[in-house]
């Protein structure tokens, strides 16, 4: 498993074992060569060994997983804290999983489309709601009284929706990624309800404790693949995102 985290080095940060975030990191397949190709060179520091019990299909979510548990580790969620997640698409499960998995309590998601909301129930989520149909404060209310104590925007648009939905003295955190997102906020409502809000963009050091997650097969994350398409097929992956009909589309990059 390739961890980005570690395939830079050119600032000092990693040398110093401090919890830093590096200002000069790259990505294979995004920034330099590698993605969607056969083969692929990493270099070895920024390389984990996985079990080989672990199916390479379920090794692939190492990667955006180990994001998640970097954010989940800064919720710090006590067992039974209620829970709101914004958005079901694939980070926005993860986030159902590894909290169930963590203890939460009620887990609520937030989505406006019928194919991803049969996923969230079977991630984890013990209510589902459709922000269009229905209100999402009032729901919320109803299953806790006061507000959740942990509202995850996995969407990147959405700290209003966030605010609205937490407790006095809950936790926000804002995963989601929208540049050109804008959104008018009451900054006095966060001071006034004591409202600690979070960002969090990538893993920080958490490929270890990540695959220790994917070794133990305590996330159901072979529900998430809705497709497995060769190489040659990426294209049929590519359409099924668009359509909306594909959560994760795990791509064999040749013949075992």
């Amino acid at each position: 498993m390739v961890d980005p985290n570690l395939t830079c080095g050119s600032c000092g940060y990693c040398k110093t074992g401090r919890p830093n975030m590096c200002e000069n990191m790259t990505t294979l397949g995004i920034f330099v060569d590698g993605g969607f190709a056969e083969y692929n060179v990493a270099p070895a520091k920024a390389l984990h060994k996985i079990s080989k019990d672990v199916p390479p299909e379920i090794a692939v979510f190492a990667e955006p997983l180990s994001c998640v548990v970097n954010a989940t580790q800064k919720i710090g969620l006590e067992p039974g804290e209620n829970v709101v997640v914004l958005g079901a698409g694939p980070i926005g499960l993860y986030f159902t999983q590894l909290l169930k998995a963590a203890g939460a309590g009620k887990i609520i998601v937030s989505e406006i489309s019928e194919f991803r909301k049969k996923y969230a129930l079977e991630s984890g989520a013990t209510r589902v709601v459709d922000p269009t149909t229905e209100d999402l404060v009032e729901v919320v209310r109803q299953e806790t009284g006061a507000g959740v104590d942990v509202a995850v925007d996995a969407v990147g648009c959405l700290i209003k929706d966030a605010m609205a939905v937490v407790r006095r003295g809950g936790r926000i955190l804002l995963f989601g990624q929208n540049q050109n997102a804008r959104a008018e906020i009451a900054q006095n409502d966060i001071t006034r309800n004591e409202l600690t809000v979070m960002g969090s963009f990538i893993a920080r050091y958490t490929f270890p404790p990540t695959i220790k997650i994917l070794e133990s097969g305590i996330l159901p994350l072979e529900k998430l693949i809705t497709h497995r398409l060769s190489l040659a097929e990426i294209e049929k992956g590519f359409e099924a995102m668009r359509r909306g009909d594909a959560l994760e589309v795990v791509v064999i990059p040749h013949e075992r």
